[in-house]
């Protein structure tokens, strides 16, 4: 762990604690550009402007994805989501303006962590794997066209295969 990284964060959130509930130009708050980080000190980083400020965890930003939906599509530790679940647990049935939950997302995330992001999404919404989003996909549709991820992919099969032979509302399997 980098604690200079987080000791940085913590020295900045400290000074002006009102830039948390600040949105950038594209509506994100901070928490979001946390949610984005994917070094290996994101967990720590993320947690501390979320005990500064635990409420933006409820905030939508651009294209109206919550800090969770940016965690799962973005992050590199699973733990991180872990942490943002911890302070929005609803925020796992909450889609986007495109119609995806977080695990949509977390079915493009592109890290080294991605299995282990879906399993935390599965694990902490059970059943959340039926849920159709953006074109009537379903999270394995999404993860058939975006992960790099076998795993992640077996993942979803194992947790709702009847998506294998399920249509989009694009008619694709």
């Amino acid at each position: 762990m980098n604690s200079n990284s987080v000791s940085a964060v913590q020295v900045l959130v400290t000074a002006y604690k009102d830039a948390l509930h600040l949105a950038d130009a594209n509506g994100d708050m901070p928490l979001h550009s946390a949610c984005c980080n994917k070094t290996q000190t994101a967990e720590e980083i993320v947690q501390a402007v979320l005990d500064a400020a635990p409420d933006v965890a409820q905030v939508a930003g651009q294209y109206g994805r919550l800090s969770l939906h940016a965690t799962c599509m973005n992050i590199s530790a699973a733990s991180a989501v872990q942490v943002v679940v911890m302070a929005y647990k609803e925020a796992l049935h909450l889609a986007d303006e495109n119609g995806d939950k977080p695990l949509h997302l977390a079915c493009r995330n592109k890290t080294q962590a991605a299995e282990e992001i879906v399993k935390a999404v599965l694990e902490a919404a059970p059943g959340i794997a039926q849920t159709a989003g953006f074109h009537g996909r379903l999270p394995l549709h999404v993860a058939c066209m975006n992960s790099n991820s076998v795993s992640a992919v077996q993942v979803l099969v194992t947790a709702y295969k009847e998506a294998l032979h399920m249509v989009d509302a694009n008619g694709d399997m």
